[in-house]
C-alpha cells in the first residue's frame, strides 16, 4: 500500500503551540509550599525528616498546615497515610520550600538578565555609533546618513 492509498488528515494537536515573546518566571499558585495543595508532603521535604524515604513504598505523609490534607484521611483505613507530621514540622517544612522557591527565582532572574545582558552586548558591538558606521544625529527626531567631508572639500 502507498501513502496515497489513505485520506490525509491535518494534526489535531492536545497542547496549544507554545507562546513566543516575552515569557514571566513561572509563580506557583499553591498557598500551602508543604504539600502544594495536594495534601500529601511533598517528597523532597519528606526526605528531610525520613532520610530512607521511598514514595513508591512507604506511607504518605499528611500535611497538617492546610485543610488539603484532610481531604484524605479517608485513607487511614487503609493503612497508606502517615499521620506523624505535626502542624510545627508542616510550618517548617513550609518555610523550607518557599526558600527553595525564592531562590529557584532569584537563580532563574539572575539567569535570563544574564543572557539579556550578552546579547545586549552583542546588539551594541554589531550597532555601534562609534565604529564608523556612517551615521549621524540627525538634531531632531531621527538619524541621518553622514557625509564626511575630507579636509580638501572644506
Amino acid at each position: 500500500m502507498m501513502i496515497e492509498d489513505f485520506p490525509q488528515f491535518e494534526p489535531l494537536p492536545v497542547r496549544p503551540e507554545p507562546e513566543t515573546g516575552d515569557k514571566e518566571i513561572w509563580q506557583p499558585s499553591w498557598k500551602c509550599y508543604c504539600c502544594q495543595d495536594t495534601g500529601k508532603i511533598q517528597p523532597h521535604l519528606v526526605r528531610l525528616v525520613v532520610p530512607n524515604y521511598d514514595y513508591d513504598r512507604d506511607r504518605i505523609p499528611i500535611c497538617q498546615l492546610c485543610e488539603c490534607g484532610d481531604k484524605l484521611y479517608h485513607l487511614n483505613q487503609l493503612g497508606v497515610i502517615d499521620t506523624r507530621f505535626e502542624l510545627l514540622l508542616c510550618k517548617k517544612l513550609d518555610a523550607i520550600a518557599r526558600d527553595q522557591w525564592r531562590v529557584t527565582t532569584q537563580k532563574q532572574f539572575e539567569m535570563i538578565k544574564r543572557r539579556v545582558d550578552i546579547a545586549s552586548n552583542e546588539i551594541a558591538k554589531t550597532h555601534s555609533l562609534t565604529k564608523g558606521d556612517g551615521l549621524c544625529s540627525a538634531g531632531g527626531d531621527g538619524v541621518l546618513p553622514c557625509r564626511r567631508q575630507s579636509h580638501r572639500q572644506r
